[in-house]
């Protein structure tokens, strides 16, 4: 995981320059897992059932620990 940490800067960068709603990802159909973990920040967890629920292709779950 640590080798993989140094794309997350950029990744969560490119997510706050977005100016996107919930309705710009209705079109997306390409099936999705996002995972939040249970001690992650809360709205981690809430983004993820925003998006799930706003995209039929979004699997979303909360993973223990």
């Amino acid at each position: 995981m640590r080798k993989l940490l140094p794309t997350a800067v950029a990744e969560m960068r490119a997510v706050l320059d977005a100016d996107l709603e919930l309705a710009d990802f209705a079109a997306v159909t390409t099936p999705a897992l996002m995972l939040a973990g249970s001690w992650s920040p809360a709205y981690f967890a809430e983004t993820g059932r925003q998006l799930a629920a706003a995209v039929p292709s979004i699997e979303f779950a909360v993973l223990p620990g």
